[in-house]
């Protein structure tokens, strides 16, 4: 089963982070699958999935995505919450998660980001949390 070994933290700005991971970044998009389905009532849509499968609640995010040896590096913009850099270390088979951890803290101290702007949770979590803090 394939393993990442995950961080997300807050940053300023997306913009601001950008040109530092474009200097660093090795290789180009990755390929993603996905379907698209087409609908002339996405809001029906949406509330007949939710009626079948439940939902646990609906984040708007503009994602981009760079490519850093085996590090995949999203630069977010999460609408209600802010900017947001999250790394993801592919782990290989028989590799110890401290190997990975070690990456993402050389990614982070070439990124200049602080151990003060990491974050816990899905971005689902984090706009819960500040929807019942008053955020």
């Amino acid at each position: 089963m394939a393993r990442n070994i995950e961080i997300k933290a807050r940053i300023a700005s997306v913009e601001a982070l950008a040109p530092k991971v474009a200097a660093i970044a090795d290789q180009g998009p990755k390929e993603s699958f996905y379907i698209l389905s087409p609908t002339n009532s996405p809001e029906t849509l949406r509330e007949a999935l939710s009626l079948a499968y439940g939902q646990a609640g609906r984040v708007l995010k503009r994602r981009t995505l760079y490519l850093v040896g085996r590090t995949r590096v999203h630069l977010d913009r999460v609408e209600g919450l802010g900017h947001f850099l999250e790394l993801e270390v592919v782990l290989k088979d028989d590799e110890a998660a401290e190997a990975g951890t070690q990456v993402a803290q050389g990614l982070m101290a070439k990124l200049g980001v602080e151990a003060e702007q990491l974050v816990q949770g899905a971005y689902n979590d984090l706009l819960n949390r500040a929807a019942r803090s008053g955020a």
